[in-house]
């Protein structure tokens, strides 16, 4: 099951548009990305409602709203824990308790950031959300 939770957060490919690669030179540190980011997508004719929390611990938190017209659910945030760890000049590392990780590069602006994996052919940008983690409530 921590598998399939932590294929949720590399799912975000699944959904973005375009083309690139980890291999970027990027000067982003995980200081610059830490933050409270939007990670809501459409997906097969519903909204799926998440937001991606990074902490300067390298804490990468997924909180995905489960009564939105994707899933349907009930009102609350299913919380999806991983760790992002900064390898330098823009390269990153997400991984889970498990031993599953996945390489990724990311670069910033100030209002939003972009992941992208060799491993896949999609980038993905996420903006800066106006949310705080404590709006996220109740747990699931």
């Amino acid at each position: 099951m921590k598998r399939f939770l932590f294929a949720s957060v590399f799912s975000i490919f699944l959904v973005a548009c375009g083309g690139s690669s980890s291999g970027n030179n990027s000067d982003t540190s995980l200081s610059d990305i830490v933050g409270v980011y939007d990670n809501t997508s459409i997906k097969d004719q519903g909204v799926d409602e998440s937001y991606i929390v990074i902490k300067q611990d390298g804490q990468f938190i997924e909180y995905d709203y489960q009564s939105d017209s994707f899933h349907l659910g009930l009102n609350c945030y299913v919380i999806i824990n991983t760790m992002i760890t900064d390898f330098g000049t823009g390269k990153f590392e997400l991984s889970d308790n498990s031993g599953y990780s996945q390489m990724v590069g990311i670069s910033h602006t100030e209002n939003s950031f972009t992941l992208s994996s060799d491993d896949f052919s999609d980038t993905l940008t996420l903006k800066k959300s106006t949310l705080l983690e404590k709006d996220f409530i109740p747990q699931c």
